[in-house]
């Protein structure tokens, strides 16, 4: 999950569309998840060197664990800014290097763990809403976009708005004590 904070204080929501398989018609930041085959990992069970090859590692080389693991870092941080320029059209060079805010656990049935990644934005809201105008490249994922301010979407996932995915309040709630933790090291 990528909460992208515009440079007038907005965070840039999407309400998920009704033909996405989880969470339909929630509202939700962009996001999604790594492709290992993004940095060339395809597993194959039948042969190990191979899987060592395709990652760059020589057998007397670095250890696969160490190559597979950077390679998987870089797609984890990678693929989230993907994921914000192909879900709300916004251009890799205006977002910050994203910061890991944590692991939000979703709630049963579903069992699984999502990161929750914060980037600023050089643009501002009005500007990000134009180019999600034009189109995205995924912009089917979703109906339309929302513009929030940050302490509102603060607020709103403190109280649990019910139309929030369990991901992005637990990402606001995330942020929250981030800035909260920001402020006392200033002090």
């Amino acid at each position: 999950s990528a909460l992208v904070r515009t440079c007038d204080d907005y965070i840039m929501l999407i309400r998920r569309s009704h033909s996405v398989a989880v969470d339909a018609g929630m509202i939700d930041c962009p996001g999604g998840h790594p492709e290992p085959s993004e940095f060339g990992w395809e597993p194959r069970r039948d042969d190990d060197d191979n899987d060592q090859k395709e990652l760059g590692a020589e057998k007397d080389s670095q250890p696969l664990l160490e190559v597979f693991s950077k390679k998987a870092v870089d797609e984890i941080f990678n693929s989230v800014m993907n994921e914000v320029r192909d879900e709300i059209n916004v251009p890799l060079e205006a977002l910050s290097d994203p910061i890991l805010l944590g692991a939000v656990h979703q709630v049963p049935p579903r069992t699984s763990v999502s990161l929750a990644l914060f980037m600023e934005c050089k643009l501002s809201h009005s500007k990000i809403r134009a180019l999600y105008a034009q189109g995205a490249a995924e912009s089917y994922e979703s109906t339309h976009l929302i513009s929030m301010r940050t302490e509102k979407a603060v607020a709103e996932a403190t109280a649990c708005a019910k139309d929030m995915t369990v991901s992005l309040r637990g990402s606001l709630l995330l942020y929250a004590s981030h800035l909260s933790q920001k402020r006392r090291q200033s002090l």
